[in-house]
């Protein structure tokens, strides 16, 4: 009866810990994203580092298990030890930039991208790897089905993650700052110890309870000033005025002497006043048209670009998206002025995702204006693709304007920032009629369906700034001289005629994206974006798909007449598992963002639906009768990831062609990532009951195959997300998954050969 009720609370402590483990990946993962900008290949690298650690955890200190003599205490006090790592975690990101002597708004480095998770997560990512090992060692000592055992521990921690992460999507980050969640964690945390240590062993009670009472009180009481001071210290001379978390992301607002500076996720939105960047935005794309009436602004500078837009009289109407409602409540709060602006009869604020928004308006417009930051993540990049292109073109007047800007240079542009300019510029003439480029610091790409409507005269410009009584500051006929001449206007269209790249910027081929970020790792390393280079000039579709058959080809011939040890097919199945996985999952968060729009405020429930397809797919192989022939099973699952990605691309392309219901769209996602949940988690429970069959232990075989998984999904998060989805697609890189996964299904098959 006894052994029942510990069994009973381990089960519990194992549920929990897959709970904290959950809630702490999203909110440290967040963090990191505000700190380093969270373009994709810094969101590959973070989780990719956190695997790393997990299963280093997992398989490196997992092999100390066997030595361990009381691993149920170790394995509470180790809980207990995560009550104070995490927060401590949690401070050490918020205080990188003062740590690392990184400026407020100073690019960060390659280096500090792999530096700063690589630190940061270790000792989390140790202890959580190591418990999972740690548990199926105590398991084992409560459980007579031992081959079970290490599938019950997967399973348990997948039902505790899948609980996290449904609770933190629907209410934890609705309502919660990310440091009160990391407060809640960890609190947590150490009631589950604590009630572990007065269950079990009721003689230390009384000796921890002291501790338990110190830790407690350090971190409701001292933490949060901690963490402001960090904050605030992080950003140096600048004064902090707000930090507010959303459910779409965090919002920061500084000031630094009369102008104050918004930050959405670590990027910076907009600066006010800043007077000539709203001139601009506003006046190059208005004073194309000779007449605008009805006006869509899509992000932007709301205090400075609205008056510029009703300075022009025509205006009647104008249309804003906004996304986060509050990002336009904190700037109310420090500018507040605007809520007498928005108050004009003629504003209308959507809080909506500005493509959705284009997509689904019956309205035309005479100007459209795209003030977004470069396109260095998908969620931006779907701003500035064909397919959003072609939705605009039908959403405007036949001789509207389509506008945005990105950054570039006074004099010559290096080769990245023309390759980004060219593949932009040559996207746009897929889909309008004529487009002009504007030269300077910013140079603006306008677009219109007509001919004959665009022009780049200076007198033109200045004509209609008179006649509009435009009381501009920066735009005056001197300036519109020099930004207009002829010299400048060819040489910049020149430097785009001679770049070789044809490359057009599509939803699911965000090649923009990844050009973005190529060009900001141009400012560290010439060495590296040289070996890019050659890597993207040699590897080609045909390359990939010849070497992939070329390996399959060898691996038949050489296992299909010699019987394999135990472990090489299962290994070499359970990494291309991991990697298969977290590959699908990236891809479908990469499709997710670029139909719905903004996958930082469903992580939480995309992941979540993830292990709730875990834990089915665990539950459904550890509690299934024993098969006769369980390789003939687990070859059947594996056939099924050798199918799925190519279906799941069918599945996109045809969500991605019609317009459904928010609702109807998370549900299809859901399915489709809970799916791959299912298949992995039942993958590796069946594993482990094969490497068992040899009566090895338990702890080591479950910790060394959690490992290889681990392994997998590292090289899935790093390849996919930075190299293979941008540049090849996401097309070529569900047909690359499919053709990878040929290769443990030849060894799963002669395998199973040997064995009938």
């Amino acid at each position: 009866m006894r052994q029942q009720q510990v069994k009973s609370a381990f089960t519990f402590a194992f549920i929990s810990t897959g709970f904290a483990a959950m809630i702490s990946q999203i909110t440290l993962l967040r963090e990191l994203i505000i700190l380093f900008t969270g373009n994709e290949l810094v969101i590959g690298i973070i989780l990719a580092t956190w695997l790393f650690w997990t299963a280093a955890g997992s398989g490196i200190l997992g092999r100390l298990t066997s030595g361990i003599k009381n691993s149920k205490l170790l394995f509470i006090l180790l809980q207990l030890f995560l009550a104070a790592l995490i927060p401590a975690t949690f401070l050490f990101v918020n205080s990188a930039r003062k740590i690392f002597s990184i400026s407020p708004g100073e690019i960060i480095s390659p280096l500090f991208v792999f530096l700063i998770p690589f630190i940061a997560l270790s000792f989390v990512g140790l202890a959580i790897g190591f418990l999972y090992t740690l548990g199926c060692k105590v398991l084992t000592i409560l459980d007579s089905t031992i081959e079970l055992v290490p599938g019950k521990i997967y399973f348990y921690e997948a039902i505790g993650s899948g609980i996290a992460g449904f609770i933190a999507s629907i209410f934890i980050f609705q309502f919660l700052e990310n440091i009160q969640v990391i407060l809640i964690i960890s609190l947590f945390n150490l009631l589950v110890g604590f009630f572990m240590i007065c269950f079990l062993y009721p003689k230390l009670r009384l000796k921890l309870l002291l501790p338990v009472v110190v830790l407690m009180i350090l971190i409701i009481k001292f933490f949060p000033a901690w963490n402001i001071t960090a904050q605030k210290l992080s950003w140096g001379k600048l004064e902090l005025l707000k930090i507010k978390t959303s459910i779409y992301g965090n919002l920061t607002a500084v000031r630094v002497g009369e102008t104050i500076s918004f930050y959405e996720n670590g990027v910076l939105m907009f600066t006010h006043p800043d007077l000539m960047h709203d001139e601009e935005s506003v006046h190059f794309a208005l004073l194309q048209h000779p007449f605008p009436e009805q006006v869509l602004l899509v992000g932007g500078n709301l205090p400075g670009s609205i008056p510029q837009v009703l300075a022009h009289k025509s205006v009647k109407n104008v249309d804003i998206c906004l996304l986060d409602p509050e990002s336009l409540e904190l700037t109310k709060e420090f500018i507040p002025h605007i809520s007498e602006i928005i108050h004009d009869d003629r504003i209308n604020v959507f809080h909506t995702d500005g493509r959705r928004f284009i997509e689904r308006s019956s309205d035309k417009y005479d100007v459209i204006i795209i003030n977004l930051p470069t396109p260095q993540t998908t969620q931006i990049n779907r701003f500035y693709s064909l397919e959003f292109y072609q939705i605009v073109k039908e959403k405007l007047e036949s001789d509207g304007i389509l506008s945005f800007s990105i950054g570039g240079s006074e004099n010559a542009l290096i080769d990245e920032q023309t390759e980004v300019l060219s593949c932009l510029h040559r996207t746009l003439k897929q889909v309008f009629e004529e487009t002009i480029l504007i030269p300077g610091y910013s140079i603006h790409l306008i677009s219109c369906n007509s001919t004959d409507i665009l022009n780049k005269s200076p007198e033109i410009l200045n004509s209609r700034i008179t006649s509009r009584n435009l009381a501009t500051k920066y735009m005056k006929p001197y300036y519109l001289n020099y930004r207009l001449t002829e010299p400048r206007i060819k040489f910049l269209e020149e430097q785009i005629k001679e770049y070789p790249s044809k490359i057009i910027n599509r939803d699911f081929k965000p090649i923009g994206a990844f050009l973005s970020v190529y060009l900001w790792l141009s400012s560290f390393n010439k060495k590296l974006i040289g070996t890019i280079q050659e890597f993207r000039s040699v590897i080609t579709y045909f390359t990939y798909i010849v070497l992939l058959l070329f390996l399959l080809l060898i691996s038949y011939f050489v296992f299909k007449n010699k019987k394999l040890k135990i472990e090489t097919p299962v290994i070499i199945t359970m990494f291309m598992v991991g990697s298969t996985s977290i590959s699908l999952e990236i891809l479908l968060i990469h499709g997710f963002q670029a139909i719905y729009g903004y996958a930082y405020f469903q992580i939480a429930l995309i992941l979540s639906g993830f292990m709730i397809g875990l834990a089915l797919g665990s539950w459904f192989a550890i509690t299934r009768p024993k098969p006769d022939n369980p390789w003939r099973i687990f070859f059947q699952m594996q056939i099924l990831f050798f199918l799925y990605p190519l279906f799941s691309y069918l599945l996109l392309i045809l969500v991605s062609a019609i317009i459904l219901p928010d609702i109807f769209v998370q549900i299809i996602f859901l399915f489709l990532i809970c799916v791959i949940g299912f298949i992995t988690g039942h993958q590796f429970p069946l594993a482990n009951k094969l490497m068992l069959s040899d009566k090895m232990k338990t702890e080591r075989v479950g910790g060394a195959l959690y490992a290889w998984e681990l392994t997998g999904s590292i090289f899935g998060a790093l390849f996919f997300s930075t190299l293979i989805i941008p540049v090849f697609g996401v097309g070529f890189s569900c047909l690359f998954l499919s053709l990878a996964n040929a290769l443990p299904i030849v060894l799963l098959k002669a395998e199973t050969a040997f064995r009938n």
